[in-house]
């Protein structure tokens, strides 16, 4: 690598995205219990929420209820019967809902959450699901309140090749929907106790890379695990990980609907808690390298991931190539400035020696830090 001029190489580049909200539906134990104490609950086991997750089986709460009146962004979801919202039936309470709404903080609002079982049920109709949403949507636009935000929440499993759904079917289209949303599970294999990865379960069930190809932003709705329960927290801090400045809201599904979710141990409670709060990310910058692309004969482009945790940081990519005679080809190339949360940095090497060998990896250093950072080294070979 020695020897390659500055001329030689892309700029650096990198992508980064919004902040994240991490919260947690709230679930009412007993049944009747008073909101104020259901969500002061929540709390004491995972700090202050920003975002709440609620749901209505019917009609949506008015703002004044207790569920909704306390300051905090929303994830809110009710259920209209299709065909009695293309009626207009509902068309004067929900345009004063919408017209209600906070003006001060994030409302997502949900249009029957996980429609995809209902419409197989027969209860209703795709296309008049469809039809119901975007009216609904039109009412919503009426209000011209930037903080509504019209979001869609499926299923993952609806993405999975053995559900044979086609989440099309259900989607009212770009438009309409600012968000989707994802009611993500089945992490875990239960023969062995293991969690699935982040990035392993977004291979299989794509909803990220689906969202951003909508040009949405996405966000999780529902996630949790009642398995395993010792693998938990570090699957939770993960998920931390992998979803700040990817989705725009993440909620937990604490709640015993459909088996025990509910963080009850310790250890699950505090990496929770460590999310929402956000000391997860406070410290030292995070990075990753990731494999090396567009591998030719002379070029590579190399990639890193770079959470900055909330602060500014000095970024660079090293390389280096084993020379025949044992010593060392290395260079350090050009530092950027990071600052924030997560992004991702590109690097194109052009000039390398055909069938040969390289290694990489990436540096980051805060301002007060004696020393960097380093990620693990990544490994690549030019084609002959």
């Amino acid at each position: 690598m020695a020897g390659l001029s500055l001329a030689m190489l892309s700029a650096v580049a990198g992508t980064a995205t919004a902040d994240t909200l991490f919260g947690s539906s709230i679930y009412r134990e007993p049944a009747d219990e008073s909101w104020p104490n259901a969500i002061g609950r929540h709390e004491a086991l995972f700090g202050p929420l920003p975002v709440l997750r609620l749901f209505s089986a019917g009609a949506p709460q008015p703002w004044t209820h207790a569920s909704l009146n306390h300051g905090r962004a929303v994830v809110v979801s009710f259920k209209l019967h299709p065909p009695d919202v293309l009626r207009g039936l509902h068309d004067a309470p929900m345009r004063s809902w919408f017209a209600a709404a906070p003006r001060d903080r994030k409302v997502w609002w949900v249009y029957w959450h996980e429609p995809e079982d209902n419409i197989q049920a027969g209860e209703f109709t795709a296309a008049d699901y469809r039809a119901a949403f975007q009216r609904l949507d039109r009412l919503a636009d009426e209000a011209n309140n930037p903080m509504l935000r019209t979001t869609q929440v499926l299923m993952d499993w609806t993405l999975d090749a053995a559900s044979g759904r086609n989440w099309r079917d259900y989607y009212p289209g770009a438009g309409v929907i600012d968000v989707q949303a994802w009611d993500q599970y089945n992490y875990v294999a239960a023969s062995n106790c293991t969690y699935q990865s982040m990035e392993a379960h977004e291979a299989k069930r794509p909803a990220y890379r689906i969202t951003q190809a909508e040009g949405n932003e996405y966000a999780i709705a529902e996630i949790g695990s009642k398995e395993c329960i010792q693998g938990r927290p570090d699957w939770l801090t993960g998920l931390g990980h992998w979803a700040r400045n990817r989705a725009v809201f993440v909620t937990y599904f604490h709640s015993t609907v459909g088996g025990d979710y509910r963080l009850n141990d310790a250890a699950s409670r505090e990496a929770w808690r460590s999310v929402t709060t956000g000391s997860l990310f406070s410290g030292p910058p995070v990075l990753t390298a990731q494999a090396a692309s567009s591998v030719g004969r002379t070029s590579s482009t190399l990639h890193c991931d770079v959470d900055a945790r909330g602060s500014s940081a000095q970024f660079w990519f090293v390389s280096w190539r084993p020379n025949p005679g044992g010593a060392l080809e290395w260079q350090a190339h050009p530092k950027v400035t990071v600052t924030g949360g997560l992004s991702h940095r590109t690097l194109t090497l052009n000039g390398l020696t055909p069938n040969a060998t390289y290694r990489f990896n990436c540096k980051a250093q805060q301002e007060s830090a004696e020393q960097p950072v380093t990620s693990e080294y990544r490994e690549f070979r030019t084609l002959p």
